[in-house]
């Protein structure tokens, strides 16, 4: 009985706080707001990982050193969506992308962003050098 009105108690605690949906893999993390699509992420057999976000693929380069979860930026508001690969923070918000704190200008739905060692790329425009 004491657990059940303890569940009872838990649940309706967390009704009150609602936040973000995330979803975790091993070097990944997503934070989403509900109505963004967050699909089809993969690592390739040289290590490089890509998810697609709204129609954006985003793609982190095996180059690409990686980073603690400390030295990204977390972000708060609506309309965005939050990649962390590698310990990288890539946002789309707005139609822009971020990575980390800086921003790279526009992307569509259909843009290939690449984050490497040499910088930020958007199709094969370089938008400049990593954060």
């Amino acid at each position: 009985m004491k657990a059940a009105l303890l569940l009872a108690s838990a649940v309706a605690l967390a009704a009150c706080r609602p936040a973000p949906p995330t979803t975790t893999t091993s070097s990944t993390t997503v934070v989403s707001n509900s109505s963004t699509p967050v699909r089809d992420y993969a690592v390739d057999k040289d290590g490089r990982q890509s998810i697609s976000i709204d129609g954006v693929r985003i793609e982190i380069a095996p180059d690409l050193p990686e980073r603690t979860s400390y030295a990204t930026v977390p972000a708060k508001g609506d309309n965005q969506t939050i990649v962390v690969l590698r310990g990288w923070s890539i946002r789309i918000r707005e139609g822009r992308v971020h990575v980390g704190e800086r921003d790279y200008g526009p992307v569509a739905s259909g843009d290939t962003v690449v984050v490497a060692k040499g910088g930020v790329r958007v199709g094969s425009e370089l938008r400049g050098t990593l954060p």
